[in-house]
C-alpha cells in the first residue's frame, strides 16, 4: 500500500491502517533473499527486508558502471538484467524476474545517457597504423570505429575488448599523436 504521493503529501490522511492508502498491484523486479552468511549468530532470512538490499547494491553496481543514469535509467536496467520467473514475462508476483548482476551491468553500460554528459574514461588506444592498416597516404580518409568492442578496434590496432567509450556515445574527444612521421603535413579529424 502505498500512503504518501511522491511530494510527500498524505493519501489519506490520518488513515495508515490496512483501509487506508492506495493499493498498487505487482511489483517491478526481484532480488535474492535467503543468502547465507559466515558471520556467527546470523541465520538466513526470506523476503523483502532480505531482498531490498541486495537490489538497492545491485543499482549501486550499475551507477558505479554508469553514473550518468537517471533514476528511470537504473529502474529500466534492473528491469533489463532481469531473468524472467515464475509466469512468462513480466508479472505481478515477480516483475520483470530476479536481478542478475552481470546482466545488469551489461544493460547499465549499454544505457544511454539522457542529455549530453561527460564521461572521462582511461587513455586508451583505438587507432595504430604501425600494427594495422599502415601510414596513412596523402588526403586519405579513414573511417575508425570509437565505441563498442570487438574486433574491429583489434583490426585497426586498438585494443580488442574497446575503451569503455559507452555505446551511446555521439560525440568524442580524441588526442592524436604522430610517431616517426614520414613527411611533413597535418592531421583533420
Amino acid at each position: 500500500r502505498q500512503f504518501f504521493s511522491p511530494t510527500g503529501a498524505a493519501l489519506t490522511p490520518g488513515n495508515f491502517s490496512s483501509s487506508g492508502g492506495v493499493s498498487r498491484n505487482g511489483v517491478d523486479i526481484t532480488a535474492a533473499d535467503g543468502v547465507t552468511t559466515t558471520t556467527p549468530g546470523f541465520e538466513t532470512f526470506f523476503g523483502t527486508s532480505a531482498a531490498a538490499p541486495n537490489a538497492a547494491a545491485l543499482a549501486a553496481l550499475a551507477l558505479e558502471v554508469n553514473p550518468t543514469m537517471t533514476p528511470g535509467r537504473v529502474e529500466q536496467a534492473l528491469a533489463a538484467g532481469a531473468i524472467d520467473i515464475e509466469a512468462p514475462g513480466v508479472d505481478p508476483v515477480t516483475g520483470a524476474g530476479i536481478v542478475m548482476a552481470p546482466d545488469l551491468l551489461d544493460a547499465a553500460a549499454e544505457a544511454i545517457p539522457d542529455g549530453a554528459v561527460y564521461v572521462p574514461i582511461t587513455p586508451c588506444r583505438i587507432l595504430d597504423t604501425r600494427i594495422a592498416q599502415g601510414p596513412l597516404d596523402n588526403r586519405e580518409i579513414r573511417d575508425v570505429q570509437v565505441r563498442g568492442t570487438g574486433n574491429a578496434f583489434a583490426a585497426q590496432g586498438g585494443k580488442a575488448n574497446g575503451c569503455a567509450i559507452p555505446n551511446g556515445a555521439t560525440a568524442v574527444e580524441a588526442s592524436v599523436t604522430a610517431v616517426d612521421p614520414a613527411d611533413s603535413g597535418f592531421f583533420r579529424a
